[in-house]
This record gives C-alpha cells, sequence and structure tokens, in this order.
C-alpha cells in the first residue's frame, strides 16, 4: 500500500484515525503527508495543538493552542469538535489530553473517552479525525481508547524512511520517504 492509497482508502467515508508510535517515529510528518493531500483536495483542516509544537506553519490549516494545564477544559475542546467549521481535525495530543488536564485521576479517562467518542459521532457528519498517540511497551489508554477508532496505525522510523503499519482494520504495511 502507497500512501496515496492509503489516502484514498481513508477518504472513502469519515474516519478516527490513530497514529501512534515512539518520539521520532515519524507520527507528526505522516500527518503532514496526509494534510498535504487533504489540503490539496479542498479539505478545511484545523490542528488542535495540546502538545506544545505548531507542526503547521500553513496559513490554511486553523491551528488551535489549548493548554491544558492552565485552564482550558473539556467543555472548550468539546465545543470546536461539535462546532468548529473544518472537515479533518487533528488531535496532538492524546497523553497530553489526559495528564494536563487538571482532574482527579479516573475524571481524566472519562475526560479523554468524552472527547474521543464526540470525534466518532461527528464522522456520521462526515467529519475525520486524525489522533496522535504516544506507544511506549504498548500504545497509551490502548484498553480504553481503541474502541474509539476507525482506524488506527504505528509509526516508525527507518533511517529515511517512515514505515507505517496499519494495525486495524486492516494488516497493512507502507513506507514513506522523510
Amino acid at each position: 500500500m502507497s500512501i496515496d492509497e492509503f489516502f484514498k482508502y481513508l477518504w472513502t467515508r469519515a474516519f478516527t484515525l490513530e497514529i501512534s508510535g515512539t518520539q521520532g517515529s515519524g507520527r507528526r510528518l505522516l500527518v503532514k503527508k496526509i494534510v498535504e493531500k487533504a489540503l490539496n483536495e479542498g479539505y478545511r483542516i484545523s490542528y488542535v495543538n495540546v502538545s506544545n509544537r505548531n507542526i503547521f506553519p500553513d496559513q490554511r490549516v486553523l491551528t488551535v493552542n489549548f493548554n491544558m494545564a492552565i485552564g482550558i477544559n473539556a467543555q472548550k475542546l468539546l465545543e470546536l469538535i461539535m462546532n468548529g467549521t473544518y472537515d479533518v481535525m487533528i488531535l496532538d495530543n492524546v497523553p497530553r489530553m489526559f495528564f494536563d488536564v487538571e482532574l482527579p485521576y479516573r475524571k481524566r479517562w472519562g475526560y479523554v473517552a468524552t472527547i474521543l467518542s464526540t470525534c466518532l459521532k461527528k464522522t456520521r457528519e462526515d467529519k475525520m479525525f486524525i489522533t496522535i498517540n504516544y506507544r511506549g511497551r504498548q500504545i497509551f489508554g490502548e484498553k480504553m481508547f481503541s474502541n474509539y477508532f476507525t482506524h488506527r496505525v504505528v509509526t516508525e522510523r527507518n533511517e529515511n524512511r517512515i514505515i507505517v503499519s496499519m494495525i486495524y482494520p486492516l494488516s497493512q504495511k507502507f513506507s514513506i520517504m522523510i
């Protein structure tokens, strides 16, 4: 499967895509490739930056910076997901949404599950979501959050390529040049 075939496969219907990998594995580079293709197809992109990085200097990408630790709460993020003007929303990243929010531990799990289930619900309106996640020995929140994604991939870096392994719903691999 090539990046073009992956893109065509994804864009046959609305989706929630989880892209996970270790630090430096190429997660955000894959997102950039997908966003480039989406922009060329005329999609409106919204990048929700919880990770304190701005990977999209392109003016065509609406970047919304959330600093969970200083009081931006789940309700504001939910409002953006429910009412934002976008075709594709990128949530960067799940662990920051979990660890940076000022809630008791159990409520954090509920908070992230609410965000992800709202994204899944919005796919009924042809909205598409890309969520960046972390993978250590296993994917962060895999037992809790895996059911909120229609598609899941894992990235790893191999010299000048990013190896992308689709783990759900198909088992496919492809690579892209860096």
